[in-house]
């Protein structure tokens, strides 16, 4: 109930029905507002409103932006290291290649018995010649390493890879 001569503030559509004017809500559904504040006063409570938005939105913007930014980071050190690991590869059989033409580079150990012994524990055809660190197994071809996606672990003690270097036996 109001008290006679009380100021309102009605923000909202006006109608004429039977005679009489009445203030409604927009048919559009915008906010219809009654209320005894002053007009300087709900705009300012809608200008604070509209700062706390704001302040939201650039907080979502500014973790979205970072968040991407991570994700970016990442794909390109996991792309730096596939190139990395390519390029080793490519090296060593270069390096493989060269050592097998001048007849230094030999299996481990060409022993009918240990024959077994010194193929890979993969594709069971190819010598041993990469050494997996930090577990220290010689237990792979350069092959089959190469086929395996880091980071990965070791067929034997199922350590964790670091990383691999190639083996020369002279």
């Amino acid at each position: 109930m109001l008290l006679n001569n009380t100021t309102l503030l009605a923000i909202g559509e006006l109608r004429y029905v039977d005679g009489k004017i009445q203030i409604a809500p927009p048919r559009s559904g915008a906010e219809y507002i009654l209320t005894k504040k002053s007009l300087p006063d709900i705009i300012q409570l809608a200008e604070k409103k509209s700062l706390w938005m704001k302040c939201l939105l650039i907080g979502t913007a500014t973790i979205w932006v970072a968040l991407s930014g991570k994700h970016m980071y990442d794909v390109y050190q996991r792309r730096k290291e596939e190139y990395e690991r390519i390029r080793n590869y490519a090296e060593m059989r270069r390096l493989m290649a060269e050592a097998q033409s001048r007849g230094s580079l030999t299996a481990l150990n060409t022993d009918g018995d240990n024959e077994d012994r010194n193929t890979c524990v993969v594709c069971l055809s190819n010598p041993r010649q990469i050494v997996l660190l930090d577990c220290g197994h010689i237990c792979l071809c350069a092959d089959c390493v190469m086929q395996l996606h880091l980071p990965t672990s070791c067929p034997v003690c199922r350590q964790p890879v670091v990383r691999y270097i190639p083996t020369y036996n002279p």
